[in-house]
């Protein structure tokens, strides 16, 4: 269980620490180390960067999220045949399937046009 107070004054946040999880701590002790929001996110994005999935791994998280199969979004791909073969990268998403999904999925259609590779 996370407890963390904030207390705004003179442009800085003010952290107590009661029963922190050890990675909240590690956070904590970052925090006030550097005194700003802004210093602990360069750091996160320094160390621990997280990378923008592919456009069918970005799929299949939202089906994940959204508790789909692939019989469900099959009409976005035109079919079930063509959904399995995008699904499991041995054709490329076209722009009616990307437009499809964008609707459907409520994903960012920049996100869908990304290039990736086709398996062999």
């Amino acid at each position: 269980m996370l407890f963390v107070v904030k207390i705004w004054k003179a442009g800085a946040f003010l952290l107590t620490e009661r029963r922190l999880e050890p990675y909240a701590q590690h956070l904590v002790r970052i925090f006030l180390r550097y005194g700003e929001l802004g210093v602990i996110d360069d750091y996160e994005k320094k160390h621990y960067p997280i990378e923008a999935p592919d456009p069918i791994e970005a799929i299949k998280i939202r089906m994940e999220e959204m508790h789909l199969n692939q019989k469900d979004i099959s009409t976005a791909f035109g079919g079930r045949n063509r959904a399995s073969e995008v699904l499991n990268k041995k054709r490329k998403l076209t722009i009616e399937m990307i437009r499809n999904l964008t609707s459907d999925l409520k994903l960012s259609p920049g996100l869908l046009i990304k290039d990736y590779q086709l398996a062999k």
